[in-house]
């Protein structure tokens, strides 16, 4: 006699469908015989079941046995058939966008690549990916537990998704030990020179005590270095791989020191700064506006300040979309670095209307003497501000403080400016 039984899986539930009343009758099957999960081990398939090639077994067992495996959630549909020579599973892998891969955050004892044969020696079916239905999750949490419980910490495991990009899609699944916290102690940055050394320890002091992430506190560290290091000129910084060591345990916490090295390699200098020809604004003003000149360290921020400089001069004028770039030519080999800017003004914006809110009489006054720019007037973003500024100072505006909207209409080139004033606030800069 041959017992056959289907069993399908939906992403919400699992159910047996109706079949005649079976007999109680024992198979001594001589194998057990999977089809349809190509990605798993036969040796794998078994353990999970429970079942072994040659035993008696009933049809109750089996269905325990396909229950072991719908609890996996790695399976959208099975069924089974059942002689004395082979008890046959057909299976149906879920869909690859079923499956989450496990990122191993903050278990310092092992490296991240070393965590999954750990964890599929306990769990048989887990390879590093966790459908988004069935029992694994918690399995795996389980699994983490009882390794960080071999190195003397009983530690609370949680799981949260996590996605590659802010606000994009779910990535992967991120296994972590959320109690007792582990926190970063001592920051160690080898290489560092002593007009590096003030910045450096800044950022030290700011990752001390933070939690330790295996794939985020390494490239943050990093990134802050080589900011810190371009900010100073240092334009071919370099930093190592983040290394930590063996975590010191406590009650409260498990605090492991981190360290790296920086490569910082020589100062660059401006040795030229190009400006575009226009009239709209002359080459002096915007070398006298910008703070970056030439001989100065070829610093990462006074270079952003410079390009924000410069969009400010062209908003004075009215072109609110100018466009700035710069293209920079570093020479090696003196350490030096030319930049060339350039502008894309785009249209010129005017003054379409500007309104007052919540004035009373003097005020109102006051705001017609001090507002200096009439409607169709190019839109000088200077002015404006120098107006609000003034009116903060008069008598009749003690206790208030301007607050200005303005509203540029990319298709008009108007724009419409507001004016509010609220009691108490900090003045406008």
């Amino acid at each position: 006699m041959t017992l056959i039984r289907t069993l399908t899986v939906t992403i919400l539930a699992a159910w047996l469908l109706p079949v005649p009343q079976l007999t109680a009758q024992n198979y001594t099957p001589q194998k057990l015989v999977f089809t349809g999960a190509d990605h798993y081990k036969t040796a794998d398939l078994v353990a999970v079941t429970g079942l072994t090639p040659g035993k008696p077994v009933t049809a109750a067992e089996i269905d325990v046995a396909m229950q072991h495996l719908v609890d996996t959630g790695l399976f959208s549909e099975m069924r089974y058939t059942v002689d004395g020579k082979a008890l046959t599973f057909a299976l149906t892998e879920v869909a690859a966008d079923q499956l989450l891969p496990a990122r191993y955050t903050n278990f310092v004892w092992w490296r991240p690549e070393e965590l999954t044969p750990l964890v599929h020696a306990r769990i048989p079916l887990f390879t590093g990916s966790i459908p988004v239905t069935g029992t694994m999750k918690e399995q795996v949490a389980a699994a983490l537990s009882a390794l960080a419980l071999e190195k003397g910490v009983k530690a609370n495991v949680t799981s949260l998704a996590y996605s590659q990009t802010i606000g994009g899609p779910i990535s992967g699944l991120a296994f972590s030990i959320s109690q007792p916290m582990v926190e970063i102690g001592e920051v160690r940055v080898d290489g560092v020179s002593t007009g590096a050394e003030s910045k450096v320890s800044l950022i030290k002091r700011r990752f001390a005590g933070q939690e330790y992430d295996a794939f985020e506190t390494g490239p943050a560290l990093a990134s802050n270095l080589r900011d810190a290091y371009l900010d100073l000129g240092y334009l071919d910084i370099a930093v190592d791989p983040l290394a930590h060591g063996a975590p010191q345990i406590s009650a409260m916490a498990i605090t492991i020191d981190v360290s790296t090295t920086a490569h910082e390699g020589a100062i660059y200098r401006v040795s030229q700064m190009v400006w575009p020809d226009s009239p709209i604004v002359p080459k002096a003003v915007l070398t006298d506006v910008v703070p970056l000149k030439r001989g100065d360290p070829a610093s990462r921020i006074m270079l952003l300040s410079t390009i924000s400089k410069v969009g400010e001069r062209y908003a004075a004028a009215g072109y609110l979309d100018a466009k700035v770039s710069v293209e920079p030519r570093k020479d090696d080999a003196h350490h030096e670095i030319a930049y060339t800017f350039g502008v894309l003004p785009g249209e010129q914006y005017r003054l379409g209307s500007v309104k007052a809110e919540n004035l009373n009489a003097d005020q109102q006054a006051e705001f017609n003497k001090d507002w200096k720019l009439a409607p169709g007037d190019v839109y000088n973003q200077d002015t404006a501000r120098a107006s609000v500024f003034k009116m903060a100072s008069a008598r009749a505006f003690q206790g208030f403080t301007p607050k200005m909207n303005r509203a540029a209409d990319p298709k008009t080139h108007l724009v419409t400016v507001t004016v509010s004033f609220v009691r108490g606030g900090e003045r406008p800069s």
